[in-house]
């Protein structure tokens, strides 16, 4: 996957409007650590699961979920970002990413 970057992130409840017709389930935060990371990585595709994969159940689905695992490794780059901003008391966010 040549100059892609994929985004790894914990879904949210709210929605934020890309554009007109598409939103994603991100915080803004999370949003606009996509925005700061795309400027400065070079990268000519983003790969975002709630875009990239049907969201209704079905065999494209199952398939492309299988594939995660593949799409992180072998992104040009991949960005874990956490749920939100963290204070000095928030540790739950401060843990580590994984590959479920």
């Amino acid at each position: 996957m040549a100059r892609t970057m994929a985004i790894s992130y914990r879904w949210q409840e709210s929605r934020a409007a890309i554009n007109s017709k598409l939103s994603v389930n991100m915080s803004d935060f999370q949003l606009r650590v996509v925005e700061e990371n795309i400027q400065q990585s070079g990268c000519d595709y983003v790969w975002l699961d709630c875009i990239s994969v049907p969201q209704r159940e079905g065999k494209l689905q199952n398939t492309l979920l299988a594939r995660m695992m593949s799409v992180y490794s072998s992104a040009y780059v991949t960005l874990a970002i956490r749920t939100t901003a963290v204070t000095e008391k928030d540790r739950y966010h401060c843990r580590c990413w994984t590959v479920q």
